[in-house]
Order: structure tokens, then C-alpha cells, then sequence
């Protein structure tokens, strides 16, 4: 859940702003549409998961590391 809050404040400040409104899924349906790929739709899925009790198990949580730190990776100076 940290993890994801600092993933959003990075974007934000590389440029890719969340309109006010706009749900967690459709900004990150935009963002992959900017980088390629579906990572952050990834990312978005399990955050919400976790966020709405749904079972934390059943993530693959070294893939979610990796696109995490991707994302990061590529948002960085």
C-alpha cells in the first residue's frame, strides 16, 4: 500500500497527473498506454485487492516488486 502511494506521487511528479475523480484503474490504463505493457493495471488489480479484504495470497508478490520498481525505474531522472 506504500509502495503504491509512492508509485502514484512519483508519476505525478514525472507528469503523468490523476485527474481529480478519476479511478485508480482508468489512470492506470493510461499509464500503460504511455510506458506499453499492463503493469500498473497489474499493480492497480492487487492494490485494490488488498485494499477491499479480497485474499493477498494469491498475488505473485516478486512480480509485483518488479513492476513496481519498473515503473519507478523508468519515472526516474
Amino acid at each position: 500500500s506504500k509502495r503504491y502511494g509512492s508509485l502514484l506521487k512519483q508519476l505525478d511528479r514525472f507528469g503523468l497527473k490523476r485527474r481529480n475523480g478519476e479511478t485508480l484503474l482508468k489512470y492506470a490504463i493510461q499509464v500503460d498506454a504511455y510506458f506499453g505493457g499492463d503493469s500498473m493495471q497489474s499493480l492497480t488489480t492487487a492494490y485494490e485487492k488488498g485494499i477491499y479484504g479480497e485474499n493477498r495470497t494469491e498475488h505473485d508478490w516478486l512480480r509485483l516488486q518488479e513492476l513496481w520498481e519498473d515503473l519507478i525505474n523508468r519515472t526516474s531522472d
